[in-house]
């Protein structure tokens, strides 16, 4: 997979999940009916199971690098350092749960070189921003991180070769690897996933001082996890259709909410409201002849009354149609603040890896 002159990004995305294929469908459709000149490499499904736009600029090819299946969300910085190696100036890794509205090449290569683009995590994350995961991996603290990171996007250069190598390495990790096997909600906040392994080098004195370009929620990006972390202010600037650049499905993909709800329960339905009037569904509908023959369309039909009667009185506005179920979240969360209820249930916490050495190692 030689890169061909015009393009000098490559967006890479993976997924192996049988049950999750129509998200990359989703995502490959969009970026091809809203990106401009870019590669767009899928790693973990063939080429031919995704829709193919052929009016679109943009291509699509099959990641020709190790066999990453089975590696889930840990495949990043693998993937981003082999598109490097094969010449592309820009590099950007999008999850498959992701679409997008606009032109993600062009913004992509409008940030400076040296600059690494990476999201904002929800609104309302339990995780602490700072550098409490740079300390725990027992590496210096460079500088302390005002949000907490969410690596649903990552776009590199050639600049940043290093820390992905390091990142890379630290992924592997025997106390990292074995924190994996945890349940979410008991890992060690330092390595619940990939991208609190990430923020820890970010915040670290070796690759504290790279700048960055944070995708801010509500404004580039919907970290959909729940309506209430598509806050009500933030729905109301982006009433009329204007959403961010990137909508993110990122807890409760809505193509998981099967109706008949079967076995019936309040939060069954509740969950099928939401995802019916979750802004990442709306835009799935604008794609929905891309992924004949990936998924059913039976998720994308609103069923629940609820859904139905915010849909007619907001005119399916995107946006506007989930503010009521995200004033009402919202306040329960805050409520379950005030009262310091949480999901996470960090135990016994390992002994911190040999990351500095890692770090000095690659620098050497």
């Amino acid at each position: 997979m030689t890169p061909p002159s015009p393009p000098t990004i490559a967006i890479a995305c993976h997924e192996d999940r049988d049950d999750a294929k129509v998200g990359l469908a989703l995502l490959v459709a969009s970026l091809q009916r809203c990106s401009g000149s870019a590669d767009i490499v899928v790693s973990g499904t063939p080429c031919s199971d995704l829709p193919h736009d052929e009016h679109a600029s943009a291509r699509v090819l099959q990641f020709q690098g190790p066999d990453l299946r089975g590696r889930s969300w840990n495949v990043k910085p693998t993937m981003l350092l082999d598109l490097l190696d094969r010449g592309y100036e820009r590099v950007a890794w999008i999850d498959a749960d992701v679409m997008v509205t606009g032109d993600v090449a062009a913004f992509f290569n409008a940030v400076p070189a040296d600059h690494i683009v990476v999201a904002e995590e929800y609104p309302w994350a339990w995780q602490a921003a700072g550098a409490t995961r740079t300390r725990r991996w027992g590496l210096a603290v460079g500088r302390s991180l005002h949000v907490t990171t969410n690596s649903c996007v990552v776009a590199v250069t050639r600049d940043h070769r290093p820390l992905l190598q390091i990142w890379e390495q630290m992924l592997g990790a025997p106390a990292y690897v074995a924190a994996q096997a945890q349940l979410v909600y008991d890992r060690p906040v330092h390595m619940v996933g990939d991208q609190d392994v990430l923020m820890a080098l970010l915040g670290s004195d070796t690759y504290g001082g790279i700048p960055l370009r944070f995708l801010q929620n509500g404004r580039d990006i919907i970290q959909h996890f729940g309506p209430s972390s598509f806050r009500v202010r933030d729905r109301l600037n982006a009433s009329g259709g204007r959403l961010a650049l990137f909508v993110h499905a990122q807890a409760g993909q809505p193509w998981r909410f099967a109706y008949p709800i079967r076995p019936w329960s309040l939060r069954a339905y509740y969950d099928r409201v939401n995802a019916e009037l979750s802004p990442y569904t709306w835009l799935a509908r604008r794609h929905a002849e891309m992924i004949e023959g990936v998924s059913s369309h039976d998720w994308l039909t609103p069923r629940t009354i609820p859904a139905k009667l915010m849909q007619a009185v907001t005119r399916n506005d995107p946006a506007l149609q989930g503010l009521v179920l995200a004033s009402l979240e919202a306040s329960i969360r805050r409520i379950k603040r005030l009262l310091g209820i949480s999901p996470w249930r960090e135990g016994r916490t390992q002994a911190p890896p040999a990351a500095e050495q890692l770090v000095k190692g690659a620098e050497a």
